[in-house]
């Protein structure tokens, strides 16, 4: 894990990078939030000060800042997908920033709640092992991270510790019944971690509750962002346009994605595909695909197109 190591953290204040900080003692980090009140902001802040980094703070919701990084997450990764959106521009804006303040490269948290059973949703699969496993498997098979994307597209290094090729190995060993555990009478993700760095962390940190990367963030706000953008009239001619380009836009935030992804991009219908499409978009997909990556849409039945 040494090698991958960076000065400079993307630092959210979840379980993850809090663990990188103290671990690697970055003398920069950087968290991106949507305003003052994203819950992200007050954790963050307190493991910088710990650390004593030089921190800085970047928030999206400023005028001019945001358009910039919503033109590079789109037309970088091909999508108009609001989840994928929302939770890029996170890491796109944290390398950005700290491409300017001069660092070659950056450390990230990507791949921890991939190994150690960090997602909300995987919940569900507590009392099922089998199932569990089998999830966890699906998951190492397809993990891919857009800060990857991202950091080729703006020429900055990416340190992941999370994946280097010894700890993976380490990581993908560690039976799954360490994983998850009891605590405070509820079960947990990542409880092996927790438990290994309660001491060095603190208890609010160590068992501080999974969020959403939209909503540590805040950039779940882009929801509402783009609501004033059009009026109905306006959206219902663009969605409407849309239609005619074989693509069913779900709200004035995607459609403002959207906008953007056509000033890169021909329509998802017009892209030759040698397997399947994307119902809700037309756009290239695998048979065995159940979302969309440029769209978003989930769960979809991938279908083929007679002209194809």
């Amino acid at each position: 894990m040494k090698r991958h190591l960076s000065s400079t953290l993307l630092l959210s204040g979840g379980l993850d990078s809090s663990i990188l900080a103290e671990i690697a003692r970055p003398s920069q980090t950087v968290t991106v939030v949507w305003d003052d009140n994203s819950p992200d902001l007050s954790y963050a802040r307190k493991i910088a000060l710990r650390q004593r980094t030089k921190h800085t703070e970047v928030r999206l919701n400023r005028n001019g800042y945001l358009s910039k990084v919503l033109r590079t997450v789109i037309g970088s990764l091909k999508t108009f997908s609001p989840i994928e959106v929302r939770n890029s521009v996170v890491s796109c804006a944290g390398l950005m920033v700290a491409k300017q303040l001069g660092y070659e490269d950056v450390m990230t948290g990507d791949g921890c709640d991939e190994l150690f059973v960090g997602y909300k949703y995987l919940g569900k699969y507590f009392q099922d092992l089998d199932r569990l496993n089998y999830e966890m498997n699906r998951l190492w098979n397809i993990m891919q991270f857009s800060s990857n994307v991202l950091s080729k597209t703006l020429g900055i290094g990416l340190m992941t510790p999370f994946l280097d090729s010894q700890f993976l190995s380490y990581a993908t060993s560690v039976p799954l019944s360490e994983k998850i555990g009891e605590h405070s009478g509820n079960c947990w993700g990542k409880y092996i971690l927790r438990k290994c760095f309660q001491r060095e962390l603190g208890y609010d940190f160590a068992w501080r509750n999974k969020m959403a990367q939209e909503e540590g963030a805040g950039t779940v706000n882009l929801k509402t962002q783009f609501e004033n953008g059009y009026d109905e009239r306006t959206f219902g001619i663009k969605i409407r346009s849309a239609l005619n380009e074989r693509v069913n836009i779900s709200s004035k935030e995607q459609l403002h994605y959207y906008g953007i992804f056509r000033s890169y991009y021909c329509p998802p219908a017009n892209e030759e595909c040698f397997d399947s499409r994307c119902p809700k978009c037309c756009g290239c997909v695998s048979s065995h695909d159940t979302y969309c990556k440029i769209c978003g849409s989930f769960p979809i039945i991938p279908i083929t197109l007679p002209h194809d």
